[in-house]
């Protein structure tokens, strides 16, 4: 009976001790500063598990009379707190202009190895893209799965969109200077610096990156005094903060979409309460039209601005190009770099949106920086542009489309901010084409007619550096596709562990050079070998900048004064 008894009791023991092993493989708990969290347990690519930390608040809601305001510090909560579901998005349109999202929405999610680790990672965060209106930090486009087996930690965050994240007073006594998803992206970054070392990462080494939008916003972060000390390497892809889009908002959007809702009275005091009040339809209403696209040809109606005020919550107190020319940046290794056909994402787009190609008249190429106030000049422009593009005759060859929009969106800015910079003696400046085409490039896989052009669109280089809800679920080791993760995976890591993606010749048997004064070297990332160059587009280049010296009286090309 005894011995019996005994083992019941043994029994019971080990089922108890299996099922609290089972909780805490699969429950990891870790506590910050506001408090302990829960998260989940996943495979990476390698079959190695890591833990994910999952929509983590990292400010207040910015609901109420916080809606428009700076951020602030998230509240500490009791308890343990999942964090086991996928980020909300921030408020947006779909493609059918549905409103999706919530306000709520500034959280982030935590992706790491090792749980306070004694030999700290180094950090990756990630700023989604999307125009400064769409997209999310969310985890079925960023997946951590072939990043982490290369010894990192991955941050993916959110931020306020459209109107809710760049509506500006121009009255700084109001209280909203525009601005606040930059700034919600500098209060992440805070985040990191105060708990990254509890989920094993390294506050000291801190690598931002981001695409599109995100590209751009992570150059102004490399420019704002905000910022500074929070981060300690960079990665622009497809985005600069010259790109004619990336600090063009429109000014005093406050007043302007007060008064369209109805808003009675010019005190701007009073306008701030009435648009923390009203629906958010309504809000979303007026920027019904804001597309993925945010335009190069006018001023934006939600896009980053030079704020009116010049204190330590002051993001962009002068332009980009102000601060870079009187080498106002962080001087930390910067890479940037963009696709070879991003503009495949114009006929992506509107083929989902609409079922045709999609049309672009030159006039809307026609940058704003070119300072075009009257119907003749830019008549003059538009027809330069149309015959340095086109000859006499009308195009029908889309790469010809592909050139003019990937130079006027994408390509001129990304050249002026390496030149600008390498005039200012940056050092550490690494500079790529992104080329690689194999059915990782998701993108354009969208749909079947663009499914068979040649390069890679905007947003195609993403399926090499995360594992999203288009990644086949089946990567044979030996395919192209997963050779190819690997190279991107290991360049992208390499700089964010020593901010040098070469640094060891052996990993490709290839050094990628730096950009050296007016010498634009660069890495060709092609589908089965990477490649040097120098310099590429020099014409397409010279062109634009050509353009704004004759219509700016602004000497832009910096290669004859260096």
């Amino acid at each position: 009976m005894i011995m019996n008894l005994n083992s019941s009791v043994w029994t019971l023991l080990l089922v108890y001790v299996s099922f609290a092993l089972c909780v805490t493989e699969f429950s990891p708990t870790v506590e910050i500063h506001q408090g302990r969290l829960r998260g989940v347990v996943k495979n990476d690519r390698k079959g190695g598990k890591f833990y994910s930390f999952l929509s983590v608040p990292y400010a207040r809601k910015p609901v109420g009379n916080l809606r428009f305001m700076i951020p602030a510090w998230a509240e500490k909560w009791e308890g343990l707190l999942d964090a086991v579901s996928d980020l909300p998005m921030c408020l947006q349109h779909d493609l059918e202009r549905n409103i999706i999202g919530q306000e709520d929405c500034l959280y982030l999610n935590v992706h790491t190895a090792e749980l306070e680790a004694k030999d700290l990672k180094p950090v990756m965060v990630y700023i989604h893209g999307g125009g400064f209106a769409e997209g999310s930090g969310q985890d079925d486009l960023y997946g951590a799965e072939f990043l982490l087996p290369e010894g990192v930690v991955l941050v993916t965050i959110n931020y306020r969109l459209g109107l809710f994240g760049f509506l500006n007073f121009e009255n700084p006594e109001v209280g909203a200077f525009g601005n606040m998803g930059l700034k919600d992206q500098n209060m992440a970054l805070r985040w990191v610096q105060r708990n990254i070392e509890k989920f094993g990462g390294n506050p000291k080494s801190v690598t931002i990156f981001g695409q599109s939008a995100g590209g751009a916003s992570v150059h102004m972060h490399l420019l704002s005094p905000m910022s500074k000390g929070l981060f300690h390497r960079a990665i622009a892809q497809s985005g600069s903060a010259l790109n004619a889009w990336s600090c063009n908002g429109q000014r005093d959007t406050g007043a302007l979409v007060a008064k369209t809702l109805g808003f009675d009275g010019d005190s701007e005091m009073k306008m701030l309460p009435f648009l923390q009040s009203v629906s958010i339809e309504d809000i979303l209403r007026i920027q019904e039209n804001v597309t993925l696209f945010v335009p190069v040809h006018d001023l934006a109606l939600a896009s980053p601005v030079v704020e009116t005020i010049d204190n330590e919550i002051s993001f962009l107190p002068e332009h980009p190009e102000e601060i870079i020319s009187a080498k106002g940046f962080q001087e930390v290794p910067f890479m940037i770099g963009y696709t070879d056909a991003e503009a495949i994402i114009l006929d992506v787009e509107a083929l989902l949106r609409t079922g045709n190609m999609g049309k672009l008249l030159t006039g809307s190429a026609l940058l704003h920086t070119l300072n075009a106030k009257d119907e003749k000049t830019k008549e003059e422009i538009t027809n330069q542009i149309n015959s340095f593009y086109y000859g006499d005759l009308a195009s029908t060859d889309r790469s010809k489309v592909y050139n003019l929009v990937g130079d006027a969106w994408v390509y001129w800015g990304a050249y002026n901010s390496l030149l600008a910079h390498s005039k200012m003696s940056h050092k550490d400046l690494y500079f790529y084409i992104f080329a690689a085409d194999t059915e990782l490039n998701y993108y354009k896989r969208l749909h079947p007619i663009t499914s068979k052009y040649a390069g890679a669109s905007h947003i195609d280089e993403l399926g090499y550096l995360f594992k999203t809800k288009y990644t086949p679920p089946e990567i044979n080791p030996d395919s192209v596709e997963a050779k190819s993760i690997e190279k991107v995976v290991k360049l992208w890591t390499n700089f964010a562990k020593y901010g040098n993606p070469t640094p060891k010749q052996e990993d490709f048997d290839i050094i990628w050079k730096p950009v050296i004064g007016d010498e634009l070297n660069y890495l060709h990332i092609g589908t089965h070998d990477l490649k040097l160059g120098s310099n590429p587009y020099p014409e397409r280049m010279a062109f634009w900048d050509r353009l704004h010296e004759e219509f700016t009286a602004k000497k832009l090309n910096l290669h004859t004064e260096l």
